[in-house]
């Protein structure tokens, strides 16, 4: 007996209605994708139940269902929980002008992140806690360590925002612990000497880069989604940084068409009482002066007006009020020049107690250098009335903001990158989306013994894989170092072509992020070998580039004793160093071994193939594997209990389960097993 549960309505269902349910979590046939619980479309009748579920659908008159949306369901079988996940609204179908059905699809809870993402890009993620001053100091502290700096909120997490030495100028680096002057036309050195400086990094050749597990987070929060840590807090991902190159261009400190803003603060009383107004100082103002409280009932309310005056005259700002207790913006305008201003009052509409603090913030892309903001308070409390002046004149600050910096990625296509690189598979429970490596996932699994239970008369088996060879990597390199190594090497760093000598297609996994070649200096004085490794982000010909998402490790690299110079400074200590492995022969970004930029030497094994795909891909390309397909009727106990996790047993032989199709109104399952090796 199947039983339909929508929006915790149960539906009446025609009673030989076949609803069929194929449950696969990575088949063999694609392996870079995900999959989920599915149905094919099944028809409910249209009884007075569901009429009223459905609101009269097939009624444009009638509002009500939303039927471009999905609506929580669940399923049984036999009273007993059997899927818990999402029904859709197909259409309706009518006869003789009267409605009949329903045509719904019923999607199971594993992960399907496609409709609810859609095409958000990455710089839609709430990343504002992230934005920074863009200053030298906030520079070398982000190459030397992390920034902490926070333009809203206080302090950024610990090594959130990093400033790694990825060079994006034109100018190559090297380094010359005796030469105090400039090497060739488009060099740069970067090494300190005794009696006075040289060229030296500079912080227009550096943007920023955030942690991956932040843009993660940014997911979860803007989404509602809740991820496991099972994978997300492996060091092998939390060490990964995406580097914020949105543009060729850089974030100078002079360029015009950069955002600036500033917060209005340290708001100072200039006048009180006039019009016969109360001279009476009453805002209590807090945050460094830039926010004060107004608490308004039905007997008191708040008459504002605030005044901005923008310096240049001719430079464009916009303004934007916002009251921090609920996030209401109270005023914004774009494009001001000059002088602009706006009363607004603060009023509680519904007459119960309401505190507002506002505060203003002024952003300007068109060099606007300062400005005065003017708060003119007036308070009316049903027996007096009390005003007050405040002013505040603010320097705009250049600033490093994280959505304006964010490559141009959607963010589906960021996590199925990082899916695809490390193998992952998903799935839920308990309203957790569980991530786990495809080793992990199917190391929690448990046995079953189906023998009893399947149809020998109905088995076939098949070729596993029907492929002949599989090619990981990433796209073709933009970057000259990694092109130089393409065309010496015949083929592209760290990317890998899995074979068996015979017949069948060729298959892809591609990641969708730039993959470049660092390199690690030598002291042209000496020869001897330094700490310093950079990577050079310019094309073959030497030329600014714009590539794929640069997805990268990050090492807090001693410096060592040939020290480094940033501008003036001598750095002495520790600096970000970018790398495609996490550190010594540990995990790479190479689906291949290949030498790691760094430590040299021999190839490190620990690639993302050997790591994340070994196992899964040499079973199913072993000559010995097949795809065995057979018939069972599964008693209740498994079917409502099995997970894809879980081995069969057929005839004393143990298999995974590549996918299951159970009709649920005969208990009939097609079921696709891979020897278990």
């Amino acid at each position: 007996m199947i039983v339909l549960y929508v929006d915790g309505t149960r539906v009446d269902m025609f009673k030989n209605e076949t609803i069929n349910v194929t449950s696969t979590i990575q088949n063999v046939k694609d392996i870079s994708k995900i999959f989920t619980d599915f149905s094919q479309s099944f028809s409910l009748p249209a009884s007075k139940v569901n009429n009223k579920l459905f609101k009269h659908y097939y009624n444009s008159d009638i509002e009500g269902f939303d039927a471009r949306v999905k609506y929580d369901a669940i399923l049984e079988v036999n009273h007993l929980p059997f899927r818990e996940g999402k029904i859709k609204l197909d259409g309706v179908k009518l006869k003789d002008n009267k409605p009949y059905a329903y045509k719904v699809t019923f999607f199971g809870g594993t992960i399907t992140l496609k409709d609810l993402l859609g095409s958000d890009l990455l710089e839609d993620l709430p990343l504002t806690n992230y934005d920074h001053e863009y200053s030298i100091d906030n520079v070398l502290t982000g190459l030397q360590t992390c920034v902490a700096d926070n333009l809203t909120s206080g302090v950024i997490p610990s090594n959130a925002i990093i400033y790694p030495l990825i060079n994006r100028s034109t100018d190559y680096y090297y380094y010359d612990s005796t030469n105090n002057g400039t090497g060739a036309t488009g060099s740069r050195k970067i090494s300190w000497h005794s009696v006075g400086s040289s060229n030296g990094i500079k912080e227009t050749d550096l943007k920023a880069a955030i942690r991956l597990t932040d843009v993660v987070d940014a997911i979860e929060s803007k989404y509602g989604l809740t991820f496991s840590t099972d994978f997300f807090e492996n060091s092998a991902f939390t060490s990964l940084y995406l580097w914020l190159h949105r543009t060729k261009e850089g974030v100078g400190i002079t360029s015009t068409g950069t955002l600036q803003e500033a917060l209005a603060t340290d708001f100072n009383h200039v006048g009180t009482g006039s019009g016969g107004c109360g001279a009476v100082d009453f805002v209590q103002w807090q945050n460094n002066d830039s926010e004060f409280i107004a608490e308004c009932n039905r007997g008191i309310y708040y008459v504002t007006n605030i005044s901005i005056v923008g310096t240049p005259s001719g430079k464009k700002y916009n303004v934007k009020v916002t009251d921090t207790n609920s996030g209401d913006i109270l005023w914004q305008t774009t494009d001001a020049t000059g002088t602009t201003a706006q009363t607004i009052n603060l009023i509680s509409t519904s007459g119960a107690s309401r505190t507002f603090t506002p505060n203003v913030l002024v952003t300007s892309e068109d060099s606007l250098t300062s400005y005065t903001a003017t708060w003119t308070i007036t308070k009316h409390d049903g027996l007096t009335t009390t005003c007050a002046t405040y002013l505040s004149s603010e320097t705009m600050a250049q600033n490093f903001i994280i959505s304006q910096n964010m490559p141009k990625m959607k963010v589906l296509d960021f996590l199925t990158g990082i899916f695809k690189m490390f193998n992952l598979t998903a799935y839920l429970d308990d309203n957790t989306i569980i991530v786990k490596t495809l080793d992990s996932f199917y190391s929690g699994g448990v046995n079953y013994n189906v023998t009893d239970f399947v149809d020998v008369k109905d088995k076939s088996v098949d070729n596993a894989l029907p492929f002949r060879e599989i090619k990981f990597g990433y796209p073709e390199p933009k970057t000259f170092l990694a092109k130089q190594f393409s065309e010496l090497n015949n083929y592209t760093l760290g990317n890998l072509d899995y074979k068996r000598e015979v017949d069948g297609e060729v298959y892809e996994v591609k990641i969708p992020f730039e993959h470049i070649m660092f390199e690690r200096l030598y002291d042209d004085n000496d020869a001897a070998i330094t700490n310093a490794q950079y990577g050079w982000f310019v094309d073959e010909k030497q030329e600014k580039v714009l590539a794929k998402p640069l997805v990268f490790y990050n090492v807090s690299q001693s410096i060592g004793s040939k020290t480094m110079l940033f501008n003036s400074t001598q750095m002495s200590t520790t600096y970000n160093r970018p790398s495609n492995t996490k550190a010594a022969d540990e995990q790479t970004l190479h689906f291949n071994a290949e030498i790691d930029e760094y430590e040299q030497g021999d190839a490190n094994e620990e690639s993302l193939f050997d790591n994340y795909y070994t196992s899964y891909i040499t079973d199913t390309f072993k000559e010995s594997n097949r795809l065995t397909k057979v018939t069972a009727y599964l008693p209740t106990k498994i079917l409502l209990n099995y997970t894809l996790a879980d081995r069969f047993i057929v005839s004393d032989k143990v298999y995974k389960i590549n996918s299951i199709k159970t009709d649920l109104s005969t208990g009939k399952s097609e079921i696709e097993l891979l020897n278990d090796y």
